[in-house]
């Protein structure tokens, strides 16, 4: 009886006979067997057998030794019929199921069509799971097994992520999380892992926990990698503040069919059976484009669709020559002129005849041909076909050209149609009737993947910058890639758009392929440019262009002309006037490019200097009437920014890093930026920093960050070696106004009034109207806290008159705040309408931080005087923007205020518990006039309730771990309220 064998590859190699291991010794008969494994059953060739057991210099016995150790690997499988085969090659011959991979990949299929049976589900993949013995194909796992190892790694993946939902349907949350966290672990880039554990959580009624879990994600992804989270990140984030239940499901919502996004023409063939377009069974939202290129045709002889490699051309081209009888002339191989005109007479059914050159022949057949011709792939032959068309054209025939390029023929008579790529639909709105959707869901059905979500579609298209290509190559890969690992790696591999195992032209099988086409064409100058534009992550101006990537010693003109010829060749896409891009697959190949080229650290160290001088300049810039011009290009570079903050951090330049942080601190606290103000930590510590401004500048970054997240006992301990000053140079500004802001934070209230009012003499004395309106706007906080109103009027009017004067959109913001604040309980509706304009002025010039403390006094007065309603509706607007912000001491201030609104609308309990919570979960206690409200709501609410009401509530406030989890349970009792009103 022969005995049973099985190949383990689920860990190191290994051979099993009856259940004991066989021992398979030697590295040769390892690869032998992992190359016969791989095939799955098909005849490997001799020759692929020696080159992967012996690599691509192989001796000359490998092919004698090869058959010695065939003999040697059957005697181990344990009989003669396990290899078969001969000199022309052996194939393993195992049943199914003898591998334990093929097992594995059984049973993770049959679990993702049992979802609906956890019960079932669970033992299956814990057993499945137990298979595993260490990394799949063990040593050979980066070497001949490559591919399959990381197939059957992301299998795995997948299986644990399957049995964690499993579990969590059976009501086993607490295991189902654990694996779940030790996933985002594991892949703690991958955007997927964070999602799956974020849902799993929220399923499990731990909504705060899942805003944490994504919130670390967020900041890992933004340290490591310099990027922002995918769309996915931020709908499931905001759908969580907003209260939406979030149900576990393994199943991606079902791909529908796509025929009710497209059309289809019929295909069309040349009429003499030459080169014919590929058909085109659907038009994936090219209807428009194809109507007006008809439409021109109609007008003229000549029409040129030129866009970026990859945008689909030929495409168009053919869906409108599948209207009419056409000629399709593809140049795509032709290099010299007379290889053009043989393509074209080839084409036209029109062989070379004696004396006339082919050229010469060419231009008489197109002149001849009474109907539409099409000219496919003309940007490598630009030249000689723009003589050949410029020619036919001033013949002035019946013959319409239909041409696809890279850029124009530029011959007189031409008509361009700039090809843009596919729209990039919003993943909230978006559905199977997006054109760049339909053909995802389309081609990942075609490749044998599985359904995919419309919104995780939608997030793979703009990964890609709609471009249709990269949309096809991203579909492929999605047949075998989750889609949560698919867009982790869209953001940084460019290999990720290649087509497994392809077929066809280079330029059609990779997003290499298509950008060497276009890059090969360039002078080598203008290639030095496109490589050099990599190092930008974000849109980019001609200024940009020239400090970091012009050629030293030439002058701007230079580089503005060939920005322009890349602009012509569509390799660099145009954003409105003055702005500039790479498409994001074009991007990568740029920035690989850049990697490799000699001159990258000096493009590197250009971009710092460029960087740092915006950082400059945003800083003077703020409060002043440039403010809004600079924090807007300071936000068009955040991606920059981080890419250089990140750099410095690598090279440990602490002159770098103080720079930036303490330039940026400013125009971050004006924008709201927590990520950019916790650049403060990576500082303060480092003993490189020899500027003693920059070092102060530093500090108050710091003081600032631990101040909004409401670590306010880490912003007194920065604070307190600060204090007593002195207060002397261009930073003493900085330094007093935050110092005060802290002082208002935590109470001292005179404090505060001292510290600003030195701020107001610095701000005097370098005559800066923004200055010492803030500094007037923190006096008249500082007075309104201490019930002073008639002085906190007077100071905040005095701001806004400043304020004005200053043409600041911050400034002007912040005034107008205080001045709301002032009026509050004196004049409610000259209040509201102060702070309408604060929060009308914010809004426009970009000022979020005015923005939202701005809301959170709007809120407050409508809270005490308004429609209660209404106010509630208005708390989760600012509630919602602070906790997305992750500005702690903002989101108690607004909760502060929402125990008083709570108390007016009769909701005691909640009040009381809410109360109870923050005089636990916050260090700061209330002060002034706002400790007197919250009192007396309390105080009346506890009289409506009874004592054991009132300590059952107060129980209740200890169930809040955290204040974000607080405020999001707070969201849901506003939802709850304001529905019943």
């Amino acid at each position: 009886m022969v005995e049973p064998v099985r190949i383990r590859v689920l860990g190191p190699l290994a051979i099993e006979r009856a259940g004991v291991a066989v021992p398979l010794t030697g590295p040769r008969r390892q690869r032998l067997l992992t190359a016969l494994v791989l095939a799955g059953g098909s005849t490997v060739s001799t020759d692929a057998l020696v080159t992967a057991v012996w690599g691509d210099d192989p001796p000359d016995s490998a092919r004698n030794s090869l058959q010695s150790h065939v003999t040697r690997l059957r005697e181990l499988l344990g009989g003669v019929t396990t290899i078969r085969g001969g000199a022309a090659g052996y194939a393993l011959t195992l049943a199914p199921g003898q591998v334990d991979a093929e097992r594995f990949t059984a049973a993770v299929a049959a679990a993702r069509r049992r979802t609906g049976e956890p019960a079932t589900t669970v033992p299956v993949l814990e057993a499945a799971l137990a298979w595993w013995h260490g990394r799949a194909y063990g040593e050979l796992a980066d070497d001949l097994a490559q591919v399959e190892a990381a197939r059957l790694e992301r299998l795995r993946l997948e299986a644990r992520v399957l049995l964690a939902g499993a579990r969590l349907r059976v009501g086993d949350a607490p295991t189902a999380v654990a694996e779940l966290q030790a996933v985002a672990a594991e892949q703690h880039l991958d955007e997927e892992a964070a999602l799956t554990l974020a849902t799993a959580l929220a399923a499990a009624g731990r909504v705060p926990d899942a805003l944490a879990a994504l919130g670390r994600w967020r900041r890992t992804l933004a340290d490591e990698l310099g990027l922002d989270p995918g769309p996915r990140v931020a709908d499931l984030e905001r759908r969580l503040l907003r209260g939406g239940t979030v149900a576990w499901h393994e199943d991606p919502t079902p791909a529908v069919s796509t025929t009710a996004a497209v059309t289809s023409p019929r295909s069309t063939v040349s009429p003499t059976g030459a080169a014919a377009p590929p058909e085109h069974t659907a038009s994936y939202g090219r209807d428009r484009e194809r109507e007006r290129v008809t439409a021109a045709l109609r007008s003229g002889p000549l029409v040129t669709v030129v866009g970026p490699g990859g945008v689909g051309k030929t495409h168009l081209a053919g869906l409108v020559a599948a209207t009419e009888p056409a000629v399709w002339v593809d140049l795509a191989t032709a290099r010299t002129g007379d290889e053009v005109a043989g393509v074209v007479l080839e084409a036209m059914d029109a062989g070379p005849s004696g004396g006339a050159d082919p050229l010469t022949q060419a231009v008489e057949v197109l002149a001849r041909h009474r109907g539409l011709v099409v000219l496919d792939n003309c940007e490598h032959v630009l030249d000689t076909v723009a003589t050949v068309v410029g020619t036919v054209l001033r013949r002035r025939t019946d013959v319409r050209l239909l041409a696809t390029s890279r850029q124009r023929l530029d011959v007189d008579g031409e008509v361009v149609r700039r090809l843009e790529p596919l729209p990039v639909p919003a993943t909230d709105d978006a559905s199977e009737a997006d054109a760049g959707v339909a053909l995802f869901l389309d081609r990942v059905a075609r490749a044998g993947g599985p359904p995919v979500a419309v919104r995780d579609a939608a997030a793979v298209v703009g990964a890609v910058d709609g471009l249709p290509l990269a949309i096809e190559l991203a579909a492929a890969r999605a047949a075998a890639l989750p889609v949560g690992t698919l867009l982790a790696r869209l953001r940084t591999h460019l290999d990720v758009l290649d087509r497994p195992g392809g077929r066809g032209a280079l330029r059609h099988r990779t997003v290499r392929g298509v950008v060497d086409w276009s890059y090969d064409l360039l002078p080598e100058v203008d290639q030095r440019l496109f490589r050099h534009l990599g190092v930008f992550s974000a849109t980019f101006g001609l200024q940009d262009v020239r400090a970091v990537c012009g050629e030293p010693g030439t002058d701007g003109y230079a580089t503005a002309a060939a920005l322009g010829r890349l602009v012509e060749c569509s390799l660099v896409v145009r954003v409105g006037d003055e702005r500039y891009r790479l498409l994001e697959p074009v991007r990568l190949d740029a920035w690989d490019r850049l990697r490799r080229d000699p001159q990258a650290p000096m493009v590197f160290a250009r971009q710092t200097a460029a960087v740092l001088d915006l950082v400059r300049r945003s800083d003077q810039a703020v409060n002043t009437a440039a403010e809004t011009e600079a924090l807007r290009d300071l936000v068009l570079a955040l991606p920059d920014l981080r890419a250089v903050h990140r750099r410095a951090l690598a090279a440990g330049d602490g002159a770098t890093l103080a720079e930036m942080t303490g330039m940026v601190h400013r125009a971050a606290y004006v924008l709201a930026r927590a990520d950019l103000l916790d650049w403060g930590r990576d500082v303060l510590d480092r003993d490189d920093v020899t500027s003693p401004s920059l070092r102060t500048r530093v500090q108050a970054c710091a003081i600032a960050a631990a101040m909004i997240a409401g670590r306010t006992e880490e912003a007194q301990r920065l604070a307190a070696p600060l204090r007593d000053g002195p207060f002397a140079g261009p930073e003493a500004t900085t330094l007093t106004e935050m110092l005060g802001d802290l002082c208002i934070t935590t109470g001292d209230l005179d404090g505060g009034l001292a510290l600003y009012a030195t701020n107001l003499e610095l701000a005097r004395a370098q005559q800066h109207p923004g200055l010492m309106a803030l500094a007037l706007v923190g006096t008249s906080l500082a007075h309104g806290y201490q019930e002073r109103s008639g002085e906190a009027v007077r100071a905040a009017e005095e701001a806004v008159a400043l304020a004005e004067r200053s043409g600041a959109p911050s400034t002007r913001a912040m005034a107008h705040y205080a001045l709301g604040e002032a009026l509050a309980d004196v004049a409610p509706d000259r209040a509201l309408e102060a702070l309408d304009t604060a929060l009308q002025v914010a809004a426009a010039g970009g000022a979020r931080f005015a923005e939202g403390v701005a809301r959170l006094a709007d809120v407050a007065v409508r809270g005490r005087h308004g429609e209660p309603g209404d106010a509630l509706r208005r708390h989760r607007d600012a509630l919602t923007m602070w906790l997305e912000a992750g500005a702690d001491a903002f989101l108690a201030t607004g909760l502060r205020n929402l125990v008083v609104l709570f108390a007016r609308i009769a909701a005691d309990a909640d009040a009381v518990e809410l109360a109870a919570a923050l005089e636990r979960l916050v260090t700061r206690p209330s002060f002034g006039s706002e400790a007197r409200r919250i009192g007396s709501a309390l105080e009346a609410a506890r009289a409506r309730l009874g004592s054991a009401e009132v300590a059952a509530a107060r129980r209740a406030g200890d169930t809040h771990p955290d204040i974000a989890a607080l405020t999001v349970s707070c969201l849901a009792r506003i939802d709850a309220l304001a529905a019943r009103r």
